[in-house]
């Protein structure tokens, strides 16, 4: 959400099936600046040539995965027996 160019967010945005509107409200409402007019132009061009199937294909096997929470290992532990 805090990248600069959004190109992150536009391919999420897009593998998620949101439309350009919603995606432009999205671009928009970021902690960051708004994209001036050129930039949103060439956001929505991206948008527009990425197709889904190439979107969902980046989110799950080309982008790095959240670190994990050490709650969550916790919870994962207990629940199957575990000890800590």
């Amino acid at each position: 959400m805090e990248e600069e160019g959004g190109s992150g967010l536009i391919i999420a945005c897009r593998g998620s099936r949101l439309n350009w509107q919603t995606t432009q409200a999205v671009l928009n409402n970021r902690r960051v600046p708004p994209l001036p007019k050129e930039h949103l132009e060439q956001a929505r061009e991206m948008f527009e040539m990425l197709y889904v199937s190439a979107a969902q294909y980046t989110i799950r096997f080309e982008m790095p995965a959240p670190p994990a929470k050490a709650a969550s290992n916790d919870k994962v532990a207990t629940a199957a027996g575990g000890r800590r």
